[in-house]
């Protein structure tokens, strides 16, 4: 339990649990081109954008941290992509919590 998550109220509230999903549309992605990687972030202070190109190869840092409340990283495609690309987007504080998707030519 997050101590540090606290709010005060007269009525009944829920604190929810912290939340990152990875919004990125997987529309056209050409090599060379300028990309947008989007996320939505709640309870979440900052956040590292990963990415692969194999489903076994290791993660590799794209940046490693950014404001999640920016929630978009800008990234030009690098000419060693191949047909596949996974994107991850985690939390810096608590890296369970973290938005990913699967990108194809």
């Amino acid at each position: 339990m997050d101590s540090s998550l606290f709010a005060i109220s007269d009525s009944v509230f829920t604190l929810l649990p912290k939340q990152l999903f990875n919004t990125t549309d997987s529309l056209n992605w050409t090599i060379g081109m300028a990309k947008s990687i989007d996320w939505q972030a709640m309870g979440v202070d900052s956040v590292k954008v990963l990415y692969k190109t194999a489903a076994l190869q290791n993660w590799k840092t794209l940046k490693d941290s950014i404001p999640a409340v920016l929630e978009t990283y800008n990234w030009i495609l690098p000419n060693s992509l191949t047909d596949s690309l996974w994107i991850r987007i985690i939390d810096i504080a608590d890296s369970t919590v973290k938005g990913e998707g699967s990108y194809f030519k």
